[in-house]
């Protein structure tokens, strides 16, 4: 069993690093697309595939339906929230450079998942160390946010940079509290609920594309790129982490997620062709200082 946990914890990493190259392709396809369209395409391609894919490895082909009511409710519009925030936020930055800063955001997640398990998952931490655990991790992703070669910081510069902030903030909340539902709800009986969830954010979205037009930028780029968002980042790191969030170690997953942004912004300013200021490689070096603290403030976690 404790091979078992190893492995779904491992799943849980994978999902991590897939993540992290996710971000900066999302960036390429929402320019060209927009957030509504972006999302019912990798909703749409992810929930199918997944759809299919636990379809064929089921012995009960109708059982990836069978989700718990609760969960399905509470989960599914956690998830859906998540994405809209996330999409949203990334689209309405008025520079890359700036997308860039943003999605550091996004990885704030760890927090809120350790903080949420707390009180639903009964988790009994040291607080005092969990706080100073928060607290350099918040600084780090602040150092992130601001330029060495400059007096004022980059989210003050602007009033553009506050509404993608505080979306981010709000995804950053809902995916950390999704990941704890996760693995509140979870009973061995239960289907992966992943394929259902994309598909419902797909025929939200197509609902919301009803009301609101965006338009297109389309080029044949775009082909590679969306089936590799859709399949890897999306389909196969959701698939993924719920997996190691029901089986898995949820304390090592959550810390080992503070590299992301790291991993992250790395991918975004190599394949964006945006700068990497000294200040993002202090910031991370906070996060990891932060996600070790606060790993260590908790004792244990009720089975």
């Amino acid at each position: 069993m404790v091979e078992d946990k190893k492995i779904y914890t491992l799943f849980g990493i994978i999902a991590i690093l897939l993540w992290a190259t996710g971000s900066a392709a999302s960036i390429r396809i929402i320019d060209s697309l927009g957030p509504l369209n972006t999302i019912s395409i990798l909703s749409g391609v992810a929930g199918i595939s997944l759809l299919i894919f636990e379809m064929i490895i089921s012995k009960n082909k109708y059982s990836v339906f069978h989700i718990e009511k609760r969960f399905a409710v509470i989960g599914g519009t956690l998830f859906i929230l998540y994405n809209v925030f996330f999409f949203w936020s990334l689209y309405i930055c008025p520079t890359k450079e700036i997308s860039s800063q943003v999605n550091i955001i996004n990885y704030l997640w760890p927090f809120f998942l350790i903080i949420f398990s707390i009180p639903i998952l009964k988790l009994k931490p040291k607080y005092l160390m969990l706080t100073f655990g928060i607290l350099i991790g918040i600084i780090g992703i602040f150092i992130t946010m601001c330029k060495f070669n400059s007096i004022n910081l980059s989210f003050g510069s602007s009033y553009q940079f506050l509404l993608p902030f505080i979306l981010m903030i709000f995804a950053a909340m809902s995916w950390g509290l999704y990941s704890v539902i996760v693995k509140k709800f979870y009973t061995p009986n239960q289907s992966n609920a992943t394929p259902i969830f994309f598909l419902a954010l797909f025929f939200a979205s197509l609902i919301a594309k009803i009301f609101i037009k965006e338009s297109i930028s389309w080029d044949t780029s775009l082909i590679f790129l969306i089936l590799y968002d859709a399949l890897l980042p999306f389909a196969a790191a959701y698939l993924l982490w719920e997996v190691s969030s029901k089986k898995g170690d949820v304390i090592v997953i959550g810390s080992f997620s503070y590299f992301l942004p790291f991993m992250s912004t790395v991918a975004i300013c190599i394949y964006l062709h945006t700068p990497m200021y000294l200040n993002l490689l202090i910031g991370v070096f906070f996060t990891i200082i932060g996600a070790i603290v606060t790993q260590k403030s908790v004792s244990s976690i009720k089975k």
